[in-house]
């Protein structure tokens, strides 16, 4: 059973053995198995990965939205394989890097492991909260010296809206 508040835009989605909720409060109370923030016109959440190019400061686009739409992040994050170290900037709007228009970066990673295969880096927002790009905004990526074709994987979870 799906439960959607118009007033809070939260959705409880409950057991179905447990009965008829009366609403986002009984189902959170009553041992829902999801809640999560809703935004009418969203997208279902979507995943991307991207091996990065050569080289690798050069900006690429890791995700694109469809036509007329924007994307709102939910978390992105890369692994380097890599151990130089180097800054990965996330951003959206127009611009070779993210010093082009500093207001539209995403997220700054510092990269200072001076290991091959550290751990990953990433950030996760607020389903419903993250930035959002403008209207056919791709959202970008670079990284700020060069650590060869393919070393890092980047990726990213978002919404269409």
């Amino acid at each position: 059973m799906t439960v959607r508040t118009r007033s809070t835009g939260l959705t409880a989605v409950v057991d179905p053995d447990g009965g008829v909720v009366g609403g986002v409060d009984s189902a959170i109370h009553t041992g829902a198995r999801h809640v999560a923030a809703y935004t009418p016109g969203a997208s279902e959440v979507k995943s991307f990965n991207l091996l990065s190019g050569d080289p690798t400061y050069t900006r690429q686009d890791l995700v694109t939205p469809t036509s007329g739409k924007k994307v709102r992040v939910i978390a992105l994050g890369f692994k380097s394989g890599s151990a130089t170290d180097t800054q990965v900037d996330f951003w959206f709007g127009p611009g070779a890097g993210v010093t082009t228009t500093p207001a539209n970066m995403v997220m700054s990673f510092n990269h200072t492991d001076n290991t091959v295969n550290a751990g990953p880096r990433q950030i996760v927002f607020p389903d419903g909260g993250g930035p959002v790009g403008g209207v056919d905004e791709p959202l970008h990526v670079a990284t700020g010296a060069d650590v060869g074709a393919g070393n890092i994987l980047y990726w990213a979870h978002y919404r269409e809206e």
